[in-house]
C-alpha cells in the first residue's frame, strides 16, 4: 500500500497525520518500505509499504468484520480498475484486481445471492481477472500461483453449473494442464 492510495480510498485521512502514523508503525516494526515497489503502480517516488510479518497483517485483517472486509475489497478493486481503465492485462496490479474481486465475491457470499444477474456479472468479472492473473503468472514461470488462480476460477464457474460455462471450464483445465 502507498499513502496516496490510502488518502484516496479513505477521504477522512489527512496527509500529515497519515505520515506520522506510518512512521510510528515503522518504528514499532509493524510496517516497512516494500522491496518490490519498482514493479508497482504507485506514483513515482512515493514510498510503498508492506506489513513486516504476515501474522500482523492477518490479525489486522481478521479484526475487520466480514461484511466490511467484503465492501472494502470491492472498493479497492473498483479503484484499481479505474486506475487501469481499459487495459488491465498490461497493468502491474492484475493479480491484486483478481485477489480483491475474488475475496469480495467469496466474503459477500455472492455464490448464494438471490440476484442471479448480479452474481453472474460479478462472477464473470472475477473469472476474467483470475484468468489474466493466471496467464501473467505462467509468463513469469510462477506456476504454483497460476494454478491457484486457475483453480479459483474453476470453482467459481462451478457455482451455478451452467452449460454455457463448460467451454470456459475446459479451456481453464487445458491452461492448468489437468
Amino acid at each position: 500500500f502507498w499513502p496516496s492510495a490510502l488518502l484516496t480510498l479513505a477521504s477522512h485521512l489527512r496527509s500529515a497525520p497519515l505520515e506520522r502514523v506510518l512512521r510510528a508503525l515503522q518504528e514499532r516494526d509493524l510496517v516497512r518500505p516494500s522491496e518490490r515497489a519498482a514493479g508497482l503502480a504507485a506514483p513515482p517516488g512515493e514510498e510503498v509499504y508492506t506489513f513486516n510479518h504476515a501474522l500482523t497483517r492477518e490479525v489486522v485483517y481478521s479484526s475487520i468484520p466480514r461484511a466490511r472486509r467484503a465492501h472494502e475489497h470491492l472498493r479497492i478493486a473498483e479503484w484499481l480498475e479505474r486506475q487501469v481503465r481499459d487495459k488491465p492485462e498490461e497493468f502491474a496490479f492484475t493479480e491484486l484486481l483478481a485477489q480483491h474481486y475474488y475475496r469480495y465475491y467469496v466474503q459477500a457470499n455472492l455464490a448464494r445471492a438471490n440476484n442471479r444477474e448480479r452474481r453472474r456479472s460479478m462472477r464473470g468479472k472475477v473469472t476474467r481477472y483470475l484468468l489474466l492473473a493466471g496467464d501473467q503468472s505462467v509468463t513469469r514461470h510462477a506456476l504454483t500461483k497460476a494454478d491457484g488462480y486457475y483453480s479459483d476460477a474453476l470453482s467459481l464457474l462451478g457455482d451455478d453449473g451452467l452449460r454455457e460455462d463448460a467451454p470456459r471450464g475446459v479451456a481453464l483445465l487445458m491452461r492448468r494442464g489437468a
